[in-house]
């Protein structure tokens, strides 16, 4: 193992004259707790990430049979730097893919830099929650034959609150047309291990699944990996467009923890995880707030859902998602991971015991009994099915011009406008600007982002 070895190297009285700069010699707790002795870079006997043919060729084999793909690819800049990488390597320069709408900014990204045409295949939306549902293989199948000449279809699944696509049939019509499928499932890289959480990508047969192995496995942030599977994908193109994007440097340190899981037998944790789980849906009873097992149960539009994501929705109460999350952070100590108008987002991971989450039963039993039912509109994302008039490679390339938010409905929008987290555009350069998408981006109570420095309050457009 990777980590072995580095231990080994550490035990050692070598002298480092190489990379980094620390040289293993950082005095106690000027890194914050972490072993500076094993951060090292490409000397011999630690194999090369680029050019794998030693311990980290032999680490990456063993991802790919615990996935169950035909190659798997360790990357440490992130599921932004595989998305890139991947969509480099399956297209070419002028070419027509179908994206879901509500895709990561790194999708987006990709796209720009490869000088794309997108166009987007609109996921199911649950209104009443504020958030979005499946891809619907219909939906895929209509975007196909609208644009037969498409050669990728991007889709984010699971969704950043946990909701999954039919991943296997939009593969199957995907195949059948000789379109290749990329998965974002950087949200996912938990699915399908020892039975606990399934609908994952790889067994569906997507040509590239993307996965963070940060987000909900026991890797630093920074970890993530690229899977490939069937015959689309050229692979010493995309090893190549991977070097592209990646750091010439790979932290050895990420490199060892992805290694560690990789051989870690970890079931008994992951069946410790769904069990706490379960525990806390059995253990919990709202009546004003809602929770994502509770209410994705019963939504028709939806696939699968990932039980380990806990949205709350406050759609029918008096308090907001981010007071919500104020109020746990605050008065309860439980930081969440996201909030939004209608709710707010808790994250379980692989260690999480059954008296962590009971202790976010409580805490949101108690709130539940101090507010009152009020019903309200959604301030939800207004993914509407809008013109795209540019590329957004020529978008940005044209002049722009600065404009009050309120009264840019009609205009060609010249910048990506995005809620973080999770980094999902709500417009992009060369979209037409829709008086709904207007109005949600001048509204004071959403928090969003934009490519140039200028007011909240206003926009760039064309």
């Amino acid at each position: 193992m990777i980590y072995d070895e580095l231990k080994q190297y550490a035990s050692k009285n070598v002298l480092r004259m190489h990379m980094p700069g620390h040289k293993g010699k950082i005095p106690p707790g000027y890194y914050m707790g972490f072993d500076p002795s094993l951060d090292i870079t490409e000397i011999t006997g630690f194999d090369n990430l680029h050019e794998a043919s030693g311990i980290i060729k032999k680490s990456m084999e063993d991802a790919s049979r615990l996935w169950h793909s035909r190659k798997s690819f360790y990357i440490t800049g992130g599921s932004t730097c595989g998305i890139l990488s991947g969509i480099r390597a399956l297209t070419n320069r002028g070419d027509t893919v179908l994206c879901t709408r509500g895709c990561h900014m790194s999708v987006l990204h990709a796209i720009e830099l490869c000088g794309l045409k997108v166009h987007f295949i609109m996921p199911d939306f649950i209104e009443e929650h504020g958030i979005i549902s499946s891809v619907s293989p219909e939906n895929v199948k209509k975007a196909i034959s609208e644009f037969p000449d498409a050669s990728l279809i991007i889709i984010t699944s699971p969704t950043y609150e946990g909701i999954i696509s039919d991943m296997e049939s939009i593969c199957s019509l995907a195949h059948e047309n000789g379109i290749a499928v990329l998965a974002d499932e950087a949200h996912g890289a938990h699915l399908d291990h020892f039975g606990v959480f399934k609908g994952g990508s790889v067994r569906a047969m997507a040509d590239i699944t993307v996965q963070s192995l940060h987000k909900t496995l026991p890797c630093p942030t920074q970890c993530a990996i690229i899977h490939v599977c069937g015959n689309l994908i050229d692979m010493e193109r995309l090893s190549h467009q991977i070097s592209v994007f990646e750091t010439s440097s790979p932290s050895y340190l990420f490199l060892a923890a992805m290694d560690k899981f990789v051989h870690s037998d970890m079931e008994n944790e992951f069946q410790a995880w769904g069990k706490s789980i379960d525990s806390f849906y059995s253990h919990i009873n709202l009546k004003k707030l809602n929770i994502s097992g509770n209410f994705l149960e019963s939504d028709k539009t939806v696939f699968k859902y990932d039980k380990s994501k806990i949205f709350i929705s406050t759609k029918a109460a008096d308090i907001s998602g981010f007071e919500l999350f104020d109020i746990l952070r605050d008065e309860y100590n439980i930081e969440l991971e996201a909030a939004q108008h209608c709710g707010a987002l808790a994250m379980t991971g692989l260690w999480d015991s059954e008296n962590d989450l009971l202790r976010l039963a409580d805490a949101l039993e108690k709130i539940d009994n101090s507010v009152l039912f009020e019903e309200k509109k959604s301030l939800s994302f207004p993914f509407s099915k809008s013109e795209i008039v540019f590329d957004i490679e020529s978008a940005l390339a044209k002049d722009r011009k600065i404009v009050n938010a309120k009264k840019s409905a009609g205009k060609i929008c010249g910048e990506y406008i995005w809620a973080y987290p999770p980094g999902i555009p709500i417009l992009i350069p060369g979209e037409l600007i829709t008086p709904e998408t207007a109005d949600y981006i001048s509204r004071k109570n959403t928090k969003l982002h934009s490519t140039f420095l200028h007011d909240q309050d206003e926009i760039a457009v064309l």
